[in-house]
């Protein structure tokens, strides 16, 4: 860490001598997913690039397809009403994709008072920030400003699990003498200042308001009487060295700010760049991979795009420890280098962790009408995974999904993100096996699925659902271009369970009609395993919808007589 033991002063901003960064545009594409500190998907977040804009979908997902972005550092801007905005750097490659997430912070920290009396608010933590009387004005216009005041915020400390995620920009800025530096950050406050109306509200130019700082416990007698604070330039998104904290007791500091903004308490450093590519034994790059950089209490998470790549800035003359963590999160590779006075260049080959399995994907997104989506994607989602996949100009999925631990239940969705339209299946997931959609239709309309699961593979079924209700006897079926499947179930009853103790005696009779050479063709196993069949309908809304399981020892007739355990799951709609 550096520290300055300067003269306790307010700056305040002026954009004239601060130089740009430099720019060098590059064709990409750069797609993620917003989701909130619990990891919940925010949708209908307003995402910025440059002049490009999107909103994010109901899996909190947005996509930039072949934009031109600025290889030296690229910001995703998130925004959304009832939330902290966030800023996101990125560092794109030509011709590369790159898949980002993004967490907001709610709003849950709000104070309401009157600019005539001013206000003493407490933060929580033992900070407090106080706000003189007759201090507040129209940002717009500056004119004075004398009705009530809404102010929002929120605080984090370096200890919080998401804190490099919810600090907007990235850890460097300009310090007093317009040099970029790297910020050894300690806590973050972001705070917004309105009127009732939602109108944007400042402090008046000569005004300041004081905080009093409580620093985390992991600093409690290492910082210095003085402590840099620092305020996050919107217009040049980076962060400007401003006024300086004065210690008044062992984790207690007091600083003068010259704006109700973002504000962050950290040293500043020097930095390097830190880049490399991560790859495969078989030479293909790794996606979505983490870089994890740390030095004593510093840290950078970085991430690669498509083809293994990575870019950031690192401390400058520190060793350093780097973890790779793959798409799952877990650690692949721990090693220490350093310490740097230049650029590094940090290319790894890895072997993969056992955890994680490979899930090969194929099929077609398709309109109710028949057309290919070439605007959508597949997410696959468990406890601990999230993946998406996009369709091709063809409107083609195909690729690779990427689960670890292990995984019995999954929810598969596809989505016509052009048109906001969504269709969704639950499906059984085994570590291994192969996905096939098939034609996968996406409609308003619930049109219901069978997926079926033997071995390896999993089959959806979505075309020609059908479903008959004769006296007591319901026959349902489901099609795909490579065979259909048929349920006639005798004296149906509703949820329950029916059963399958013999050839002759059985509750259910389940057919399968092969279209293509290899499609399946599953009968039981022998004469013995009749009983292994079970049919659990686990819902029934008359009118309404159907739904349930059915699983069984099988062997298949149209594929050497393999054998395995068949899975199936289905959702039926019932209409009249």
């Amino acid at each position: 860490m550096l520290f300055s033991c300067r003269k306790e002063v307010d700056i305040f901003v002026d954009e004239d001598p601060i130089t740009d960064p430099p720019a060098e545009l590059v064709v990409t594409s750069i797609y993620g997913q917003v989701v909130s500190e619990s990891g919940l998907p925010v949708p209908d977040v307003v995402i910025k690039i440059r002049d490009y804009e999107v909103k994010t979908d109901a899996n909190g997902y947005f996509e930039f397809d072949k934009i031109q972005a600025n290889r030296f550092g690229t910001q995703i801007i998130a925004s959304k009403d009832g939330f902290v905005r966030n800023i996101l750097t990125v560092y794109p490659r030509l011709n590369q994709q790159m898949f980002r997430t993004i967490i907001l912070s709610q709003k849950v920290n709000s104070v309401s008072f009157f600019t005539t009396t001013g206000t003493t608010i407490d933060m929580g933590k033992q900070t407090t920030l106080i706000i003189p009387p007759r201090s507040i004005v129209h940002s717009n216009d500056g004119t004075d400003y004398s009705g009530e005041v809404r102010l929002t915020w929120s605080k984090h400390q370096i200890s919080d699990e998401y804190f490099l995620n919810l600090i907007p920009g990235e850890l460097s800025g300009l310090d007093t003498a317009k040099t970029i530096k790297g910020l050894s950050p300690i806590g973050v406050i972001q705070m917004e200042m309105t009127d009732v109306q939602g109108n944007a509200l400042r402090l008046a130019q000569g005004k300041t308001a004081r905080l009093q700082y409580h620093i985390p416990e992991d600093y409690k007698g290492i910082l210095e009487s003085t402590v840099p604070f620092w305020y996050f330039d919107v217009k040049k998104n980076t962060w400007i060295q401003s006024s300086d904290a004065i210690k008044q007791s062992a984790q207690s500091y007091e600083v003068n700010l010259s704006s109700i903004s973002s504000w962050c308490m950290a040293y500043p450093q020097n930095i390097i760049p830190f880049k490399g590519t991560l790859t495969a034994t078989d030479g293909n790059g790794l996606r979505n991979f983490s870089v994890v950089v740390m030095s004593g209490l510093d840290k950078v998470e970085l991430s690669t795009d498509n083809g293994g790549n990575f870019y950031g800035n690192v401390p400058a003359n520190k060793p350093l420890t780097v973890e790779i963590l793959n798409d799952c999160g877990y650690l692949v590779k721990q090693e220490t280098i350093g310490p740097a006075t230049a650029e590094v260049t940090f290319d790894k080959q890895l072997v993969e962790n056992n955890a994680c399995k490979t899930i090969p994907i194929s099929g077609f997104l398709l309109d109710c009408e028949g057309n290919k989506i070439t605007n959508g994607y597949v997410l696959l989602t468990s406890d601990n995974n999230r993946y998406f996949l996009r369709t091709d100009s063809e409107g083609k999925v195909a690729g690779q999904f990427r689960m670890c631990g292990n995984i019995d239940e999954a929810k598969l969705e596809a989505v016509d993100y052009e048109h906001n339209i969504q269709a969704t299946m639950d499906v059984n997931v085994l570590l291994g096996q192969a996905v096939q959609l098939g034609q996968w239709k996406i409609c308003d309309r619930v049109d219901g699925y069978i997926s079926l699961q033997f071995n390896d593979h999993l089959y959806l079924l979505n075309e020609e659902v059908t479903v008959d209700l004769d006296n007591n006897d319901m026959i349902f079926s489901a099609a795909s271009e490579a065979f259909g499947i048929e349920c006639w179930v005798k004296d149906f009853h509703g949820e329950g369970i029916y059963l399958m103790p013999g050839q002759s005696t059985a509750d259910f009779v389940l057919s399968f009609f092969p279209i293509l050479p290899n499609a399946p063709n599953l009968v039981p196993k022998d004469i013995s395993s009749f009983s292994t069949y079970k049919l659990e309908i686990s819902k029934y809304v008359e009118n309404e919808i159907m739904q349930g399981k059915i699983e069984g020892l099988a062997r298949d007739e149209n594929n050497n007589n393999e054998e395995g355990m068949m899975y199936m799951k289905f959702s039926i709609p019932l209409r009249q």
